[in-house]
């Protein structure tokens, strides 16, 4: 029983690694996830990519707009994992901008948002499992 827990563990961490790594241009229509369309998720890689620029020019001011314009973005589509990177990019620029209050803020709702992510993989797993179920 508890090698049995533990590779199911192991399956979701694998199935979980593949859903936030995967370059996905739409997203699939689950009850709780929203179409994403193409050019909101290349909107929104290329705000975090300016960010990253400003960044590593250490223009935090530049860097966080641009990674708030990415939140909103992500947000306004409903694009979980672009609402995790993008909480990811504040809570690291407010870290290294020396703003630790606003940093755990942004890094307590990267958590958030990764344990969202965390549901949707579990209710797809389970989604997908069903339908195999049924066509054996």
């Amino acid at each position: 029983m508890v090698n049995e827990l533990k590779n199911l563990k192991i399956y979701f961490l694998i199935i979980g690694a593949v859903f936030f790594y995967s370059n996905i241009s739409r997203a699939n229509s689950i009850d709780n996830i929203k179409v994403l369309t193409v050019e909101d998720s290349a909107k929104i890689n290329k705000l975090l990519n300016e960010a990253k620029v400003f960044e590593e020019r250490r223009d935090y001011e530049k860097a966080v707009a641009a990674v708030l314009d990415a939140v909103k973005l992500a947000e306004k589509a409903d694009y979980e994992y672009g609402k995790y990177k993008s909480y990811k990019a504040l809570e690291i620029l407010y870290r290294d901008a020396g703003k630790p209050i606003l940093s755990t803020k942004y890094k307590y709702k990267a958590i958030k948002s990764q344990s969202k992510l965390e549901e949707i993989n579990y209710e797809r797993d389970v989604k997908e499992r069903k339908d195999r179920l049924e066509k054996e």
